[in-house]
């Protein structure tokens, strides 16, 4: 057929990979962004400002650090996507903007209700080997100062500042606990689920759809639980941390969808 004319060919051949390659283009995703703007309130939150609770109680951050994973999204027509594992361990430092910005790839094309993440660690990644505990859960890496031992694993949230109120005009809350490895512990893993409402996101191939979180520290002292820093003020591996980690559930809600 193009025995007399190669160029011919070579036109048909370039045709059709071009339309090979647009064809592939058009069925890829460009994955999510999960951007989280943290506040006390409506005010930004921000290391060493002054910020005063509904308990009339005063204080400033010093450190705010805290885990996200384990991400899945709910499609409209009931369908759920998990993000694979290896993807999906983010941690949030409040020093350190750059990790708002929580992206996800190749989720596939299509419209979402909802998303879904743990806040904390889960219990079969925290008893891994450290060779598959990499990147954000390096013990000797990002995640030093994150982690305590075998059996209790990683630290979810860590909040530390200074309040008059406070032992020695300090606080700190290390929440943590998976369940135990070898006998049976707290378990502060935690679950939150953001609905999309009257906007779905849509997940395109032409660019990276973005959910814009709103993170209230406020919420950590009061909903569900009251929590007064005057109350306890050194909260770590002990049975009220589960009453912190309940009410981190609550740091986090929508603040809107950007397709």
């Amino acid at each position: 057929m193009f025995g007399k004319n190669p160029i011919s060919f070579i036109f048909v051949l370039g045709t059709l990979l071009l339309f090979s390659c647009k064809s592939k283009e058009n069925t890829q995703s460009k994955g999510i962004v999960i951007e989280i703007a943290h506040f006390f309130e409506n005010e930004p939150l921000r290391l060493q400002n002054n910020y005063t609770n509904n308990f009339g109680e005063q204080f400033s951050v010093n450190l705010l650090r805290y885990y996200l994973s384990n991400f899945r999204l709910q499609r409209s027509d009931g369908a759920e996507y998990v993000v694979p594992q290896e993807k999906c361990y983010f941690l949030v430092e409040l020093d350190k903007p750059a990790s708002y910005k929580l992206f996800i790839p190749d989720v596939p094309l299509g419209e979402y209700k909802s998303i879904s993440f743990l806040i904390g660690v889960d219990s079969l990644r925290n008893t891994m080997s450290p060779d598959k505990r990499t990147g954000n859960l390096d013990v000797g890496g990002a995640a030093e100062g994150m982690y305590w031992n075998w059996n209790t694993g990683y630290i979810f949230f860590k909040l530390e500042g200074n309040s008059p109120v406070g032992v020695n005009g300090a606080f700190r809350y290390h929440i943590g606990g998976y369940g135990g490895y070898t006998t049976q512990t707290l378990n502060n893993i935690r679950s939150k689920t953001i609905n999309f409402g009257n906007t779905p996101l849509k997940v395109q191939s032409h660019h990276s759809a973005m959910v814009h979180l709103k993170f209230n520290l406020a919420e950590f002292f009061r909903n569900p639980h009251t929590l007064k820093i005057a109350h306890n003020s050194d909260v770590m591996f002990a049975p009220i941390s589960a009453k912190y980690a309940d009410n981190s559930v609550n740091l986090f809600s929508l603040d809107f969808v950007h397709n």
